[in-house]
């Protein structure tokens, strides 16, 4: 990236800006409860338990592919808490059948995702790690 010239640079960020107006403009129009694409959707689905391992795969890419204002909308809606919560209740399940498992994994996926993320290391709320821990 350092080595790239200026006007590819300004190539780049100009689409990221582009994309971003496009996504706001879609939410604007149809709202975020109907946007199936829109971060909301996938929290409201993790919470209250109606999304399939197919909609957490895709969540999990969608985290390393959305503009970064979708990823911190994500995490503003309490994401990576709802997906902890899951997880530590599939954890302390006994006995897991191959669907759990499947699920565990794509939940862990999603959570590296957003570790590894520049967004919330870079966060200048490091509540949004810790408030899963306090119930909140």
């Amino acid at each position: 990236m350092l080595a790239f010239p200026a006007e590819r640079k300004w190539q780049l960020i100009s689409a990221d800006a582009q994309q971003e107006y496009e996504f706001e403009r879609k939410r604007a129009t149809i709202g975020p409860d109907a946007d199936r694409s829109a971060p909301e959707w996938y929290v409201r689905k993790i919470v209250d338990g109606s999304i399939s391992v197919k909609e957490m795969g895709s969540l999990s890419v969608s985290l390393r592919t959305q503009p970064i204002g979708w990823v911190k909308r994500f995490l503003e809606t309490q994401g990576m808490i709802a997906l902890v919560k899951v997880l530590t209740a599939l954890s302390a399940k006994g006995v897991k059948n191959e669907a759990d498992v499947t699920r565990e994994y794509e939940i862990v996926k999603c959570l590296k995702t957003l570790l590894n993320n520049k967004v919330l290391s870079a966060s200048p709320n490091p509540t949004l790690l810790h408030q899963g821990e306090h119930g909140c």
